[in-house]
């Protein structure tokens, strides 16, 4: 199962893999701004 896994993560081009990191970058991160905005302007 594991050795499947990596294979599929070396298939992926590394322009990919890193765009989907900054994604997931910006999907915890954004909301975590956002929540640390809401709490300091209400």
């Amino acid at each position: 199962m594991m050795v499947k896994g990596a294979k599929i993560m070396f298939c992926i081009p590394s322009h990919v893999l890193s765009f989907i990191i900054v994604v997931i970058l910006l999907a915890v991160i954004i909301p975590v701004l956002l929540g640390f905005y809401g709490m300091n302007f209400s």
